[in-house]
């Protein structure tokens, strides 16, 4: 996704989204062009249940990336990540795992 606010280009992608069913938990990895100077939220979407989230995403600046992980029971439909308190987002279905 690239976003324009000002003469700013922001972007900002899903790098991994990975289900284990052994664990029951998903585990999500964004980008941001922001680096860490942004704040990420991530939630998951099923189809015949409650959705799960926001959850605040933790960056690791050596890794330059994003990281949530959901015990979410069972695999969602599709997860989104957001730059926080905005409408700015990315969803993907492409969900590994088991």
């Amino acid at each position: 996704m690239v976003t324009e606010a000002g003469t700013t280009t922001e972007t900002l992608t899903i790098t991994k989204a990975t289900y284990s069913s052994r664990k029951g938990e998903l585990k999500v990895e964004a980008t941001s062009s922001l680096g860490g100077g942004t704040i990420l939220e991530a939630t998951l979407f099923f189809e015949n249940r409650s959705d799960l989230g926001p959850l605040e995403m933790t960056y690791n600046p050596k890794k330059d990336k994003w990281s949530v992980t959901f015990d979410s029971g069972t695999k969602p439909d599709r997860v989104m990540v957001c730059f926080t308190m905005t409408t700015e987002c990315v969803d993907t279905t492409d969900i590994g795992g088991k």
